[in-house]
């Protein structure tokens, strides 16, 4: 299945569409490792459509979506704020992955980042997390090993890097 996508930054009428595949999505990489209660809390404070609106009226922090008929991907973007380093988050429903809407988020992402200063872009993708590792891998380098906590739990996560 070929589709053509377009990215746009997001508008509050995405912000359903963003919650849902956010959803599918960590479920789809994250349900083999992590509890059900810690990604439904990450999901529930970190997506609430308060937060998402906040986003999308900052100035700084961008998010973008990947649009076919509906929102199929959306990305972050978030300048430096101290510093040289700016960060991404790329989401794509699962139903879509490996048909470049990641690649296409993640190349605005970086762009908006240059735009605003970022000499370094970098995310941190969870070490049991099989697809975004491949994903990242593929467009940026393996930079470090590191230890996240979220909600409450402990995870090896890998920083993925690339200097502008």
């Amino acid at each position: 299945m070929t589709i053509q996508t377009t990215v746009r930054a997001a508008t509050p009428e995405d912000i359903d569409a963003v919650r849902r595949i956010a959803g599918v999505s960590w479920e789809a990489t994250y349900a083999d490792f992590m509890e059900n209660k810690t990604f439904e809390t990450l999901l529930a404070t970190g997506y609430t459509p308060e937060h998402l609106e906040g986003i999308i009226d900052s100035d700084a922090v961008e998010l973008f979506v990947a649009v076919d008929d509906e929102v199929v991907g959306f990305a972050t973007s978030e300048p430096p704020a101290d510093g040289s380093v700016g960060h991404v988050s790329t989401y794509v429903a699962p139903e879509y992955w490996g048909q470049g809407i990641g690649t296409a988020l993640l190349e605005r992402a970086v762009t908006h980042l240059e735009e605003h200063g970022a000499e370094r872009v970098q995310d941190i993708v969870l070490a049991q997390n099989e697809v975004g590792n491949s994903f990242y891998g593929k467009h940026f380098e393996k930079a470090d090993e590191t230890v996240v906590e979220m909600g409450g739990q402990e995870f090896e996560a890998n920083v993925y890097a690339t200097e502008l």
